[in-house]
């Protein structure tokens, strides 16, 4: 039987209204909407009717629940993306020249992208102290080599620059690797190889930021004189590397840390250091030792020491 008289907190035909209504009341209990449903629309036993009203007092109680849940404020902010080598392939020769020249002028350089009236064969001059190093950027496909045609290009296009310093040394630098071909030519004409692997490990130092990199690609030819005012108060690198060349296989950081330096005696393949001049070489550089004993030199003499200390005992 259904009416619509009963109580306020009774709502015919509703028994999720009803039973928030005695909820939010203390005037009525579980058995008074028993005695009010019972009377106006259930014929049904009691503890059926109440089954039903507590199951649906738990419903409503996990909605509240959900409903109350505070939600930030502001959405969480995402960490910022670096620019990596997969973002190079994307890039054009000029584009990842500005990137380039940005990060390798946090090593304690500078750095020039000549305009295209200049018409040079390289797309880069990094300098620092009394050397200049001349660069061309080969950005490609993940599976696509720098071939001998593209070194053979650098060799004979024209690779001083009207103005400025000539550099003193050549290379090529690419996100993948160079054919076996191009190694042996560049190789032939005094000019370095620096494949995916040496470019990684200098993004992975500098980590330029695309909230930095997007406005330095995206600006004008006009403004491509001041793109390094976009960059001048990041601080890019941290200290212990503003003292390294890039472009040796000096140790990095975390073993200048330790108060001592090396050289490494296996390059990355295709990424031979260019020399320093004899003019910026640390004289007073120092050697560490070595882990591998057969670097050590005569590692039996402590042994020997040893059993002459014990043909020394008295009997």
């Amino acid at each position: 039987m259904t009416s619509s008289s009963g109580p306020t907190w009774f709502y015919p035909g509703d028994l999720p209204r009803s039973v928030a209504a005695t909820m939010d009341t203390e005037d009525a209990t579980v058995d008074h909407l028993i005695d009010v449903l019972q009377s106006h629309e259930f014929d049904a036993p009691r503890e059926r009717i109440r089954k039903v009203i507590l199951t649906t007092q738990d419903q409503l109680e996990d909605r509240v629940e959900e409903e109350e849940f505070d939600p930030l404020d502001d959405p969480r902010s995402l960490p910022p993306r670096y620019v990596s080598v997969d973002d190079v392939a994307y890039l054009g020769r000029r584009s990842c020249a500005r990137l380039l020249g940005i990060i390798l002028s946090s090593y304690d350089g500078t750095y020039h992208a000549p305009s295209q009236e200049d018409d040079l064969a390289l797309d880069l001059l990094w300098s620092r102290q009394h050397r200049t190093v001349g660069l061309r950027i080969e950005t490609r496909r993940e599976d696509t080599p720098v071939d001998e045609a593209s070194v053979q290009d650098f060799v004979e296009g024209d690779t001083s620059p009207s103005t400025g310093r000539a550099p003193s040394a050549l290379g090529v630098i690419t996100n993948t690797t160079f054919t076996d071909d191009a190694q042996t030519l560049a190789s032939n004409n005094d000019i370095t190889l620096f494949d995916n692997a040496w470019l990684t490990e200098r993004l992975q130092e500098i980590q330029l930021s695309w909230e930095i990199a997007g406005p330095v690609i995206e600006a004008t030819a006009d403004e491509e004189d001041n793109v390094e005012e976009l960059v001048e108060d990041q601080d890019l690198l941290p200290s212990t590397y503003s003292e390294v060349d890039p472009f040796s296989d000096e140790t990095r950081p975390h073993e200048i840390a330790i108060g001592e330096t090396e050289k490494q005696t296996n390059p990355q393949p295709g990424s031979q250091a260019i020399p320093e001049d004899e003019s910026t070489t640390d004289p007073g550089q120092r050697g560490v030792l070595y882990a591998n004993p057969d670097d050590d030199g005569d590692y039996d003499a402590f042994d020997r020491f040893a059993e002459s200390l014990g043909g020394d005992k008295q009997s």
